[in-house]
């Protein structure tokens, strides 16, 4: 075993095993091994009747990069691992004339298939690929992925946000995820926080939580991969969807421009105010204001012509929001952070070449929260300014190498930071004195100087052979790292008081108030410091063998993951070993012209543990209270001026920082969190326009991680303990539940984890869905994409994180704290969308004028009631309402009806006056155009302060569907 030192001597150890698997492999093969890379595509077909000496030649039409390929006995060829972009590819055959295609794309993890015949006369001409003398596939049949490829410029004509999210909800069977959790989508049924998101093959997720991933500027992204199932066994650490996108690059051509985005308030409506059961108002939306401000300087060209290119970015974004939240609280929120971003791309030949990306993108939120008075609009007492930082910077290295026409190599080394950093300087003071209770300083949101650090690397090896049929023998191994330094607290000083009224010879806190005290002051603290690390692994291997003359794929793959979570003490705290997850799929070319597939595919995938589990669950928590008279209150600061303390110093059980042992707090026998997938499936050109396809989806997760409560001894609540297992299955724990001084190991079946009478039900998941989907391409000046989706999520977990409550404690919500929690709960999922229909195409109706346009129909999301435990047992009504329970009744998930459902409709115009020459365009886009109101979430608690008390907010309107507003842009290149 090589030492370990740091990160270096981790990678060594890792390399030396890997290296012992390739040669394993080459032994089992007798072939070399290697992967495709996830930032290139390539380009495959047949030469019909190929003669001796032949040979396809690709050019790059911007870098002039040059591949080369002698087709095989059968005619087939393949260039692998190729740049994304522009080619021209060529057939050249002694004592015959060349046969050249014309501009041909290659998209970002996917195939275009070329077919030359045996003469220049034998053509298919098909205007989407432009070609002469050769016929190109419309359909990719060298996937069975479930895949949508958009481009930069393709999606710059249609109105949509700009980000990621965005183009991500474009792909069928994709649904936005609730506003609390951010701007992040749902795949095919799952939570917002099973995603991974990569830029230029550098994993960005974040994995504290899952939920979302490193900021990149719109302008600098050059093509979106959207995977929303089938993946092959190359990509993982996701149980949603995949969004693999690249950036920008240099070009022999020097290129520079300038743009600006501007969405003013005066031209964005508003939406309804909101009002409770009663009568009251429950929230005012007519003073909210937004307003945004991005513009973007980029330049591109050559160092050295065919040899070194560079692309740079500088994104300024200033932006402002304001909102009165509820009746009583008024927020303002403003950012101006810049952007860099930089890509140097190097041929070292043709054969290899490096690219090495750099991005900053740290940005601040200053917020301010006041004191609102709804009735006279007047905005009262500030509580403190909330700084919070985002993103940091990233560093990645990519290169590729051809060895020989049938071996390619690629590497990628990747570095980066992010911040989820909030910090104020004010304490959290509520003061309960009065009805209802008044925030006078700070915030309830813990304060955190969080920041994560990743490193990643990974090697990919691709070989192609024959041994009946053609073979693309696929092996890979990644590596990443990630550590999490969390310093969490409340703001200020790090006290929350909070301060009550009372009475001499009342009790509080156990003891009984003595004379002359009439109110008092609790000090609650709250703290968890530490460093953790997680280090996830992976190898995959991969065949995907062409048969039939390359009319029939079986991809045959396998991946195991490796997670290895550690608590602040540096032991492993979850170590998940060997998760081998199997990738089959099938494409089939059924008339053998490349113009229609029969495809399915078989997966199994899996998520991390968020490393937000290790902070939370093994991270020592601090959590303790004091109680105090309360003499006075300083009237600037709210600060307490304090008497006699009031009973013992509480500490919570189990929260006094110590690190627990990892085998007294996780199921020893725990399984990962994974979900097995089908699709079959069919897709058809119906014309050189047309392209349709239909898939039929079933999805299960029929294993989650979760915190449970449990008795060590069945029936003797005296020795509880909370514990990371799988629900409904049996655990293995160690505990010494009656202080002997002597850990005991328990083996617990589902029907010895109750609690109260009650057994953990079995977590599970279920997606079933049929999707159809179809593309007219870019012809006769329109272009036209869209898909309907039928869909059912059910179940008693939507998965990672909790939608119902917006909670973002990945993998430790309430959900599982106690099995009385889960009555109710199986049902239609928070991510239920049952119809979605999506419809977007751009039109030129002159050489300066085009519109385009997005349209959106979907079905509403489950509507839930959330109430309190009706009984009296005091574990569980100290949850307070957490249980679908109303008046002391069941109401089941999915028994209230859904929201209503929601259609809109955005339009865009694009300017390029003739006089501009081409280089200045002006765009106007306008979202919502015919204002809809639809309510998209409300308020879920039914029950106010005990079973059966209703709460009038209940069904109050929380987030409705962004009003119509406008963005103006205008830009410049030349």
């Amino acid at each position: 075993m090589i030492p370990n030192f740091g990160f270096a001597g981790f990678l060594a150890n890792r390399f030396v095993q890997t290296l012992a698997l390739v040669i394993i492999a080459l032994v089992a093969t007798n072939t070399p091994v290697f992967a495709q890379s996830n930032v290139q595509g390539y380009i495959y077909g047949t030469v019909s009747g190929a003669g001796s000496g032949s040979v396809v030649t690709a050019v790059n039409n911007d870098t002039g990069l040059k591949r080369t390929a002698i087709p095989s006995a059968s005619g087939a060829f393949n260039l692998a691992s190729l740049p994304t972009g522009s080619y021209t590819v060529t057939l050249t055959t002694p004592g015959q004339p060349d046969q050249v295609s014309k501009e041909l794309l290659v998209n970002l993890g996917s195939g275009t298939a070329v077919s030359f015949g045996a003469t220049a006369d034998q053509t298919l001409k098909l205007d989407k690929f432009v070609v002469s003398g050769s016929s190109i596939s419309p359909i990719d049949s060298s996937s069975a992925e479930s895949v949508t490829i958009l481009m930069a410029q393709q999606i710059q004509q249609v109105p949509v946000e700009r980000n990621s999210t965005a183009v991500a909800l474009l792909a069928p069977g994709t649904s936005l995820g609730i506003a609390a959790f951010g701007n992040l989508a749902s795949f095919g049924g799952s939570s917002v926080a099973e995603n991974a998101y990569y830029v230029n093959g550098f994993n960005l997720t974040n994995f504290r939580n899952g939920l979302g991933g490193g900021s990149v500027p719109f302008e600098f992204y050059d093509q979106f991969e959207v995977k929303t199932g089938g993946y092959s066994a190359e990509f993982g650490r996701s149980t949603g969807g995949v969004i693999n996108a690249t950036t920008k690059s240099g070009s022999n051509t020097f290129k520079a421009g300038v743009n600006v985005y501007y969405e003013p308030d005066h031209l964005r409506l508003k939406s309804p105010n909101s009002v409770e059961s009663n009568g009251s108002l429950y929230a005012d939306n007519s003073k909210n204001y937004d307003v945004s401000t991005v513009g973007n300087v980029w330049a591109s060209g050559p160092i050295i012509p065919n040899k070194v290119f560079f692309y740079g970015l500088y994104n300024y974004n200033n932006a402002s929001h304001r909102d009165a939240e509820g009746v009583s609280t008024y927020y303002t929120q403003k950012t101006n952070n810049p952007f860099y971003g930089g890509k140097l791309d190097w041929n070292i030949t043709d054969d290899h070449t490096i690219s090495i990306t750099g991005i900053k993108d740290k940005r601040r939120f200053d917020t301010n929260t006041s004191d609102y008075n709804d009735t006279t609009g007047v905005i009262g007492a500030s509580h403190g300014l909330t700084y919070s930082d985002r993103g940091g910077h990233d560093v990645i290295a990519n290169y590729v190498g051809h060895f020989s026409p049938d071996l390619t190599v690629t590497a990628l080394y990747g570095d980066g930071t992010a911040s989820e950093s909030d910090f104020t300087g004010n304490n959290y003071i509520v003061d309960s004195r009065v009805s209802p209770a008044q925030i006078l300083s700070g915030s309830s949101s813990l304060m955190a100087n969080l920041l994560d650090t990743r490193k990643s690397l990974r090697v990919d090896l691709s070989y192609h052979y024959n041994l009946m049929g053609s073979h693309e023998l696929r092996f890979g191994y990644d590596l990443e790292k990630t550590t999490v330094t969390s310093v969490t607290t409340y703001g200020g000083s790090g006290i929350y008081y909070r301060y009550y009224n009372t009475a001499p010879g009342k009790t509080v806190n156990g003891v009984i108030v003595p004379a002359g005290v009439t109110q008092y002051v609790r000090e609650q603290i709250y703290g968890n410091n530490g460093n953790f690390t997680t280090d996830s692994g992976a190898y995959y291997i991969e065949d995907n063998w062409k048969l039939m003359d390359d009319h029939l794929l079986l991809s045959l793959g396998l991946r195991d993951d490796d997670y290895n979570n550690k608590n602040k003490s540096g032991q492993s705290f979850i170590h998940m070993k060997d998760q081998f997850s199997p990738r089959l799929a099938i494409s089939y070319d059924i008339n053998k012209d490349g113009r229609s597939k029969l495809f399915a595919n078989f997966g199994r995938y899996s998520v991390p543990v968020a490393t937000n589990t290790n902070v939370r669950f093994a991270g020592g928590e601090t959590y303790t209270q004091d109680y105090f008279a309360l003499n006075g209150v300083d009237p600037v600061t709210k600060l307490p001026t304090v008497g006699a303390q009031l009973g013992a110093h509480y500490v919570l059980p189990g929260e006094d920082g110590t690190v627990h042992d990892p085998k007294t707090i996780v199921n020893q026998d725990l399984k990962p969190m994974y979900q097995d997938e089908y699709i079959i499936g069919y897709q058809k050109a119906v014309n050189k326009d047309w392209t349709v396809g239909v898939r039929g989806i079933y999805r299960e997760m029929t294993h989650f991680i979760e915190d449970v409560d449990v008795d060590l001894v069945p029936g003797d609540d005296s020795t509880l303990v909370d514990v990371l297992t799988n629900p409904g299955r049996t655990m293995v724990i160690w505990g010494d539940p009656y202080g002997t001084g002597t850990l005991k190991q328990y083996t617990l079946s589902p029907s010895q984890q109750g609690y109260a009478g009650q057994n953990y039900p079995l977590a599970t998941r279920k997606y079933y869905a049929a999707e159809f989907f179809w593309e007219k391409i870019n012809r006769d000046n329109w272009w036209l994409q869209g898909s309907y989706t039928w869909s059912h999520s059910y179940g008693n977990d939507e998965g990672s994180v909790l939608s119902d409550i917006a909670q973002t404690d990945a993998g430790i919500t309430e959900l599982f704290d106690w099995p009385q929690i889960m009555n109710g709960r199986y049902g239609n999922l928070s991510n239920d969308r049952r119809h979605r229909f999506k419809l977007f195409g751009a039109y030129s109706l002159s050489d300066e004028w085009q519109v385009a346009a997005n349209f959106l129909l979907q079905s509403g999301a489950p509507k839930i009631a959330i109430g309190y435990w009706p009984g009296p047992d005091a574990n569980l009504s100290s949850y307070g309402a957490a249980f679908f329970y109303v008046n002391g009744v069941v109401v089941p998930r999915g028994s209230l009806g859904e929201q209503p459902q929601m259609w809109q409709l955005d339009l865009s115009t694009h300017y390029t006056p003739k006089w501009g020459k081409k280089k200045l365009v002006f765009g106007l886009d306008v979202f919502n155009v015919f204002n809809n109101h639809t309510v998209m979430e409300t308020y879920v608690y039914a029950e106010s302060g005990g079973s059966g008390v209703v709460n009038p907010a209940y069904n109050a309107t929380t987030v409705y569907q962004n009003p119509l507003y406008v963005r103006l842009s205008a830009s410049y290149k030349y």
